[in-house]
């Protein structure tokens, strides 16, 4: 017997999706700032 997910269970994994989708985008968006500025700030010390 195969039970069929309601639609809350599915608007519940799309919500989180969303969630989890925008704060991986932020804290890469941060992480990724930050390397960049230290790559940039090494290249300087090197010239």
């Amino acid at each position: 017997m195969f039970l069929k997910p309601s639609n809350d269970y599915y608007n519940f994994l799309l919500i989180q999706a969303v969630f989890f989708q925008d704060f991986f985008a932020k804290f890469l968006g941060k992480t990724t700032a930050c390397f960049f500025v230290l790559f940039l700030s090494k290249i300087a010390d090197l010239k």
